[in-house]
């Protein structure tokens, strides 16, 4: 769906707007990718969950930008924010032991 998004604002540009939807959704895939390495590879959960939260900035300001371009281009996008949200969600509670903790405290 973010190829898909890409496409349609891409395809509806004019010559700077295409120049900006490049930009925007190059930044998105470096933190896309950061933070696997970050989280993954690294095993730095903490500092995953800060960078997550880039990631969500910039898919938000993606939406925006697509959204007034094509619209179908910005809505495509709301399923990639929402899971990233749920992403960040279970970052944080790995990153922050609050995944760990024991239900029942003996």
């Amino acid at each position: 769906m973010i190829a898909l998004s890409f496409y349609f604002a891409w395809t509806s540009s004019n010559k700077k707007q295409k120049q900006i939807v490049t930009v925007v959704f190059a930044i998105n895939l470096f933190f896309n990718l950061l933070w696997s390495i970050l989280f993954f590879a690294m095993q730095k959960p903490k500092i995953a969950f800060f960078e997550l939260i880039l990631l969500e900035i910039s898919i938000i300001f993606i939406i925006k930008k697509t959204y007034r371009i094509n619209k179908k281009s910005g809505y495509l996008l709301f399923p990639y924010a929402l899971w990233v949200a749920f992403a960040g969600i279970l970052n944080y509670m790995i990153a922050f032991q609050q995944f760990f903790k024991p239900i029942i405290s003996s």
